[in-house]
């Protein structure tokens, strides 16, 4: 995941990471995976229960590593061949 800029998102009672996610259009393990990366030692997300989090950090501009890769492929010339190591 390249992470970009986000938002503190705060928890309500009726919050799991699987709503959270299906709001925003990315997957469970996505978010988990930014939150956990951008928010310090603490308050790590381990579960889709968020029970006990109060603050879950939401990516506004998130794009997968995947999505990533092809938008730098699309930026090198079209008769660019990229060499094959074996």
């Amino acid at each position: 995941m390249i992470p970009q800029n986000f938002i503190r998102h705060k928890v309500r009672p009726d919050d799991t990471l699987t709503s959270l996610a299906r709001r925003i259009n990315i997957s469970e393990n996505d978010l988990k995976e930014f939150h956990n990366q951008n928010c310090g030692k603490m308050n790590k997300l381990w579960v889709t229960n968020l029970r006990g989090i109060e603050v879950v950090l939401i990516p506004t501009r998130f794009i997968t590593e995947e999505e990533y890769l092809v938008q730098q492929h699309k930026m090198l010339p079209p008769n660019l061949t990229l060499p094959i190591f074996i």
